[in-house]
């Protein structure tokens, strides 16, 4: 593998290549190429405007620029990067593959800069943000020159671009989305991590099945020496298992066999030694159980210390948008769990919680099936609160079900949500949509609630 990677860079500088969207991704897969090809055309649909600071430095690295639309200049290219955003369906794509242009993913790309060193590769419906998060934590903490990004936020690009300390024991962690995965030739994480998966994008990937395979590519260049770990919960998992990587599983409800075992729902072992009990992990949740086994057998394919392991699990903490509280109104409690972009991560805010929750759900309509909520609402969600794009259709499935309101922004929401709460009820955003018919993402979305429970607060400490 190493050494068709190898051939392809040094066949970069005979080509001209074409790099689809003009997003973090887009613009740091363009620094990365600078004076490694022939040419580099960075090409966006949009209108964008560059940041003048940026703007300069892509003119100065050569990258030639065009927005408002892909022009024929992207099919006279020997290579194309395409972005995530950027759907197989889309004209600019048929067109490409109809001349038999290859394309690849940015985290293709970055991989050929960055081939030796250990890889993390995390992936799933739900959790892998979090799993990648803590798994960067514990190696870090633990004293390993460890670097985390991918569909997280930090483009891989950039960090193999900003790569100036790494050394020969470095470990990159990264999240990797269904859509990242279309797009890879040789990309070989030395341990791959697939959380679970659940129908999610199926506007995107038309069928469940093309989502199952797109997810799954994470493993195909796998081999003998690399590693494999899975939700063994999860039944579609169990069924699709790789013959090459050494397999680990992991579970919460049996024991797999694997080093971290979660005994009695109480004690976190390693070998049969414990390590620490679940209340050392502050994270609420079943779900945040799962992401942290799974962190721990990857950490334990790194290294066999066990030293400090239970201060470390203790020191862990989330990121923002998943599951994050915000703040307390007159008892009411508010949690910021904006990146809850599919019906199952709903389900699990919802599990995590014990108090009575008022919920703001919906954005814009990925194709999801609210109707699977009804069981876990019942007895549990005192009101919905609909927002975006098809608050009108969550209404309509609810309205007989639970009493429901339709916002028309998210301070309408929020102030809503706080009025049908009793003192110690939950305000919860948690979508089950992705953000943009409202929002330029997930993180917009969430600070916008954060915000609007600032003023709300404001206005009651008056």
């Amino acid at each position: 593998m190493s050494e068709k990677v190898k051939k392809e860079i040094e066949e970069l500088e005979h080509k001209k290549v074409a790099i689809l969207g003009a997003g973090t991704s887009g613009i740091w897969a363009s620094f990365l190429l600078a004076g490694k090809c022939k040419s580099i055309l960075l090409s966006e649909i949009k209108q964008k405007i560059f940041d003048n600071a940026e703007l300069k430095s892509l003119i100065n690295a050569g990258v030639k620029i065009e927005t408002g639309g892909h022009s024929d200049e992207v099919l006279k290219s020997d290579l194309v990067i395409v972005s995530p955003g950027i759907s197989s369906d889309s004209d600019i794509i048929k067109k490409i593959k109809s001349r038999k242009i290859e394309i690849i993913s940015e985290i293709e790309l970055a991989y050929w800069f960055s081939y030796k060193h250990k890889i993390i590769a995390v992936t799933g419906s739900n959790g892998k943000s979090t799993t990648t998060y803590l798994l960067y934590q514990i190696l870090s903490k633990a004293g390993y020159n460890v670097y985390y990004g991918g569909n997280i936020g930090i483009p891989y690009s950039k960090i193999v671009k900003n790569g100036d300390t790494f050394n020969d024991d470095t470990i990159i962690v990264l999240e990797i989305s269904s859509f990242q995965l279309e797009y890879i030739k040789h990309f070989k994480p030395f341990i791959c991590i697939v959380m679970n998966i659940t129908p999610d994008h199926i506007d995107r990937h038309k069928t469940f099945n093309n989502y199952i395979r797109a997810k799954l590519n994470i493993y195909k260049n796998q081999d003998k020496n690399d590693y494999y770990i899975y939700n063994d919960d999860d039944p579609i998992l169990k069924e699709r298992l790789p013959s090459k990587p050494n397999i680990i599983p992991f579970s919460i409800h049996k024991n797999t066999g694997s080093p971290i075992i979660f005994e009695n729902d109480t004690f976190i072992t390693i070998d049969k030694v414990k390590i620490a009990e679940r209340k050392d992990f502050r994270l609420p949740g079943e779900h945040n159980t799962y992401n942290l086994l799974a962190s721990l057998n990857a950490y334990m394919v790194i290294s066999n210390s066990r030293k400090h392991l239970k201060k470390i699990i203790m020191t862990l903490t989330g990121l923002k948008h998943r599951m994050e509280y915000v703040d307390s109104i007159k008892g009411v409690k508010f949690y910021n769990d904006s990146k809850a972009t599919n019906i199952d991560s709903v389900k699990y805010a919802i599990r995590g919680l014990d108090k009575p929750i008022i919920l703001i759900l919906g954005g814009k309509d990925k194709g999801a099936n609210f109707e699977e909520l009804k069981p876990i609402i019942k007895g549990k969600v005192k009101k919905i609160i609909a927002i975006g794009e098809c608050k009108s259709k969550i209404t309509n499935i609810f309205k007989e079900y639970i009493p429901c309101k339709e916002a028309i922004s998210m301070f309408d929401a929020v102030i809503g949500g706080f009025l049908s709460a009793d003192k110690g009820n939950i305000v919860l955003l948690s979508p089950a949509c992705a953000s943009f018919d409202m929002y330029k993402n997930f993180e917009e979305r969430g600070n916008d609630f954060i915000n609007c429970v600032k003023i709300l607060k404001s206005m009651y400490a008056k």
